[in-house]
């Protein structure tokens, strides 16, 4: 038997480890992906737009825009127009944030469906505290918009 392969590897290869095939049973593989049911796709993620500042809870009004109604509590965002929601979300930025109130909400259709999409609001606040008469700013992006939670 004079054969050129090292015995050392006959040994190996005729052990090899046997790989077993577990049948997966395609009913316990589907349960762990609940379907989630359509009607829900225009309400965000629980998380998403949801945030805290010292024990108050906001919502981003970019994110939650299709709840956003006329007479609506809201604080207006008048700091930088092109912040981004960190700083927003930030306490030191609280400042920039003006109670307000939406006078009114202009939806568009989304082009080729039947949702509608808030793409802006009119909104009146009063520029100084000892105001008499309210500002309106027409034509406000939901993304400088923000709901405070538990302020009907």
């Amino acid at each position: 038997g004079s054969s050129s392969v090292p015995p050392y590897q006959h040994r190996h290869q005729q052990h090899k480890p046997k790989v077993q095939h577990k049948e997966v049973k395609p009913e316990k593989a589907s349960s762990a992906f609940t379907t989630i049911p359509t009607e829900t796709k225009s309400v965000p993620d629980v998380n998403a737009g949801h945030y805290n500042v010292e024990g108050t809870s906001f919502l981003d009004g970019s994110i939650y825009a299709p709840i956003l109604e006329e007479g609506m509590p809201i604080q207006l965002w008048i700091g930088d127009p092109n912040a981004t929601d960190a700083v927003k979300h930030d306490l030191r930025s609280f400042n920039y944030w003006k109670m307000a109130l939406l006078a009114k909400v202009i939806r568009k259709r989304k082009s080729g469906s039947n949702e509608q999409e808030v793409t802006s609001c009119h909104v009146s606040y009063l520029q100084n505290s000892d105001d008499d008469d309210e500002t309106l700013e027409s034509n406000v992006s939901p993304s400088r918009i923000r709901l405070v939670l538990g302020s009907d």
